[in-house]
């Protein structure tokens, strides 16, 4: 009769191992430094950071700038002749008229582009014609018809 042996090859020997059960690997979180990828150098990361911080500055400069040409575009046509193709929504007359001693608005006393309009409160001013203002009383209180800059928008416009 054969015996039954408990050798390594023997059918007891691998009975035992699947009581004992397989060696179990430990689930790790996904969100362990074992599974982050290994960069040998922090350097590319800080200089790409930097290199991304330069261009927002240089962005956010480039963007007031060209603001910035914008706004005095605009400021240069609120009295006087047209100088370019930016309009305000209302303007001073032109220096032909004179508000305090003429009572009727005539067409030469705005330029081309606006119609004269006489505002009790205001005085006379020109308006475009096209373009309505959106909040008209703050467009009148940049334009300043009455030359005194007592308002908080007129003393910013020409901080």
């Amino acid at each position: 009769s054969a015996s039954v042996g408990l050798g390594p090859g023997s059918p007891a020997a691998a009975g035992m191992k699947y009581e004992k059960g397989f060696a179990k690997k430990e689930k790790k979180s996904i969100f362990s430094r074992a599974n982050l990828p290994r960069i040998p150098s922090h350097a590319p990361c800080q200089v790409g950071v930097t290199g991304l911080a330069l261009a927002l500055a240089a962005g956010g400069f480039l963007a007031m700038t060209v603001l910035q040409n914008h706004i005095e575009s605009l400021n240069a046509n609120y009295e006087g002749d047209l100088k370019n193709t930016y309009l305000p929504c209302a303007r001073k007359p032109l220096p032909v008229c004179d508000a305090a001693t003429q009572a009727v608005c005539r067409a030469e006393c705005c330029p081309e582009g606006y119609m004269c309009v006489r505002d009790p409160t205001v005085g006379m001013y020109c308006q475009d014609v096209l373009v309505g203002c959106g909040a008209f009383d703050f467009c009148l209180d940049i334009a300043d018809m009455a030359g005194t800059c007592e308002r908080a928008d007129c003393q910013s416009r020409r901080g």
